[in-house]
């Protein structure tokens, strides 16, 4: 990810949509953010918004600690 300033937040979110078996349309859906949001942050475009944050953690039952620390990254769902 070299010098991204999102860190490992994108990625994160990405794995987490993927293990929980979701569609960006899907989490769009439950969490009343666009599709195009949920694209944009799991491609590290954007930030999400502290609000947004504990929309997605309470979806994907982490913490929003679990999914910005810069340094760490959810493991991958095996495939």
């Amino acid at each position: 990810m070299g010098d991204n300033v999102y860190g490992n937040t994108g990625v994160n979110l990405k794995v987490l949509r993927l293990k929980n078996g979701l569609t960006q349309k899907e989490v769009a859906a439950a969490t009343g953010l666009s599709h195009r949001t949920i694209s944009n942050l799991e491609n590290n475009k954007n930030f999400p918004q502290r609000g947004n944050l504990a929309k997605l953690a309470k979806l994907y039952g982490v913490t929003v600690e679990e999914i910005t620390e810069a340094n760490r990254k959810v493991e991958a769902p095996l495939e």
